[in-house]
């Protein structure tokens, strides 16, 4: 089966990955599920009912992944992508403010 949602933001989602550290890794997996305006990634299915992100790679979970579609209008997908996920430096995220 398959559900559609559609939201204008993802920072709670965006809130998990600071907190667990793994922006580096989510980025890895936006970037690498890009195809135009749209970034899939699948998140496996226990994890993600805990409010636990765990990306799907390698071999299939027991309980099943969720497959994630992000289409992004405005702005960029990689602007977006750096809002979710900013790009890190020694695991600390780097922005643009002073």
């Amino acid at each position: 089966g398959e559900i559609r949602a559609e939201t204008h933001s993802l920072d709670r989602f965006s809130e998990l990955l600071h907190r667990q550290a793994i922006l580096d890794s989510a980025r890895s997996e936006f970037f690498g599920g890009r195809q135009g305006e749209t970034v899939s990634f699948d998140l496996k299915k226990q994890a993600a009912f805990e409010s636990v992100v765990n990306f799907a790679v390698g071999e299939p979970s027991e309980l099943g992944e969720i497959h994630v579609r992000v289409r992004v209008h405005e702005p960029s997908v990689e602007e977006y992508v750096d809002h979710v996920a900013p790009s890190t430096e020694d695991g600390t995220p780097v922005t643009d403010d002073p």
